[in-house]
């Protein structure tokens, strides 16, 4: 289509800039960045050395010069200040509405919640095992910060609280990737190490819909035992590319409850 040749052509020629540089004190590989979601102007980053630090992109405008504009970070945290993570830092998070908070997550099984204009710790959570992602809604009036680690199952903290308010259990493996749905603020994706990723209503027990990248073949029904409605449904997903099984199908092969869907899409 127009906008994939559109997308193709702007990502093939991209470059770096000639009108920024960003100096940066980490010493390991960046691990996490996050841009906030109020101005799209403040960058926070995670490295392997435990260190934390924020720029303000938008200063990059301010030169006009041949020279490039040297990005300094407004603000570091590093191991030597006396709340920083003991361990690498894995992720990092703006709170969504507000610039005056960010969450961290780390290897030492930490989340702490920081005061950005202070640099202290609001309030912390541990966690069973490594951190490995967390996630914010950008939407709704709740503060629940989702949170993956190498065990299976994905945390909820509430911010408000200071305490795990419980724990989404589905997932065999540690959860690699966690991400809130931009327009509803009770919907929650989260991926794991053997490629199943799980959608989420926390308003409810168990999962909505399981995509399982180890799972691309449907069963075959035993002959004639399939409803004439449920092959119409069949013949259906076929044309769409993506296949769902049967509630009690999706519950025995992947353990879910019985509201469970699984969605087995070629193109993943």
């Amino acid at each position: 289509t127009a906008t994939r040749k559109f997308l193709r052509h702007r990502i093939c020629n991209l470059s770096l800039s000639r009108h920024a540089a960003v100096e940066t004190s980490q010493v390991g590989g960046i691990r996490w960045l996050d841009l906030d979601h109020v101005e799209q102007r403040y960058l926070l980053t995670a490295a392997t050395d435990s260190t934390v630090e924020a720029f303000d992109v938008l200063a990059a405008s301010a030169g006009g010069g041949q020279r490039p504009v040297q990005l300094s970070p407004l603000f570091t945290v590093k191991r030597s200040h006396p709340a920083a993570h003991s361990y690498q830092v894995t992720s990092v998070c703006w709170y969504p509405v507000d610039t005056g908070l960010f969450i961290t997550g780390s290897a030492d099984h930490d989340v702490k919640v920081w005061d950005t204009n202070m640099l202290q710790v609001a309030c912390a959570f541990r966690c069973p095992d490594k951190v490995i992602c967390t996630a914010m809604p950008s939407c709704g009036s709740h503060a629940l910060i989702a949170v993956g680690t190498k065990k299976p199952g994905v945390l909820l903290a509430d911010v408000a609280s200071g305490a795990f308010t419980h724990t989404l259990t589905g997932h065999a493996n540690g959860t690699w990737a966690v991400c809130w749905s931009p327009s509803n603020e009770h919907q929650l994706l989260s991926g794991d190490a053997s490629g199943e990723v799980r959608l989420w209503d926390i308003r409810r027990s168990g999962t909505r819909a399981l995509l399982d990248m180890a799972v691309t073949q449907r069963p075959k029904p035993a002959a004639g035992s399939a409803p004439a409605a449920v092959a119409g449904r069949a013949t259906a997903s076929r044309g769409s590319g993506v296949k769902r099984k049967s509630a009690s199908a999706a519950a025995a092969a992947g353990g879910g409850s019985a509201e469970e869907c699984t969605y087995d899409d070629p193109r993943f």
